[in-house]
């Protein structure tokens, strides 16, 4: 039962900073736009698309920003998992 609580709050903290980094990456989506002239990538993203094009190049970089844009759009699901996953380790405390 132990183990099982600290995988729920592993898997919590994991869904919320991914959550939290897809709504920071959608707020800065405007700012992105407007100085750059880059459509559809915000502040989150785009750091991490520069990180990986320095790294592995820019066809590595074009391909990995895709799933990352994936990722990071679906912010709200990623928070409501984390709310459910919270949830349940409120249940497994209290039994």
């Amino acid at each position: 039962m132990e183990q099982k609580l600290k995988k729920y709050k592993l898997w919590y903290k994991i869904f919320l900073v991914i959550g939290i980094l897809g709504i920071l990456d959608i707020v800065t989506q405007s700012i992105i736009a407007q100085t750059l002239g880059i459509e559809g990538f915000g502040g989150i993203s785009f750091a991490l698309l520069y990180v990986f094009n320095l790294l592995f190049g820019p066809d590595i970089a074009s391909s990995v920003s895709v799933f990352l844009k994936l990722i990071l759009d679906f912010s709200v699901v990623w928070l409501i998992v984390a709310w459910v996953i919270k949830s349940k380790t409120k249940k497994l405390k209290i039994s």
